[in-house]
């Protein structure tokens, strides 16, 4: 089966970067890797964001299709002496 993944328009430039599209790219091949895939094959266009992913059909390709589309949140919390900084960082696949 063959999933396309596009970036959201919507999101600002400074997010549409091609660290950030390789970044992404590493993330689907661990989690292909974590629910068992064994044979897949990756491509990033690094000036769109959109990533092609061609796994093979089998009865589990539904359920792993539907773990490629959550959505990751990461907080990086840092301490100050007057006050706590938070950023969070959203990826969105």
């Amino acid at each position: 089966r063959t999933i396309k993944l596009e970036i959201n328009e919507e999101e600002s430039d400074d997010v549409k970067t091609e660290e950030n599209y390789k970044t992404a790219k590493s993330v689907i091949e661990k989690r292909l890797k974590t629910v068992g895939v064994q044979e897949d094959n990756i491509s990033v266009n690094t000036s769109t964001g959109a990533i092609t992913i061609e796994i093979p059909e089998n009865t589990s390709t539904d359920s792993v299709v539907s773990n490629l589309n959550t959505t990751g949140k990461f907080e990086i919390i840092k301490n100050s002496q007057n006050a706590q900084e938070r950023k969070t960082i959203k990826s969105q696949l």
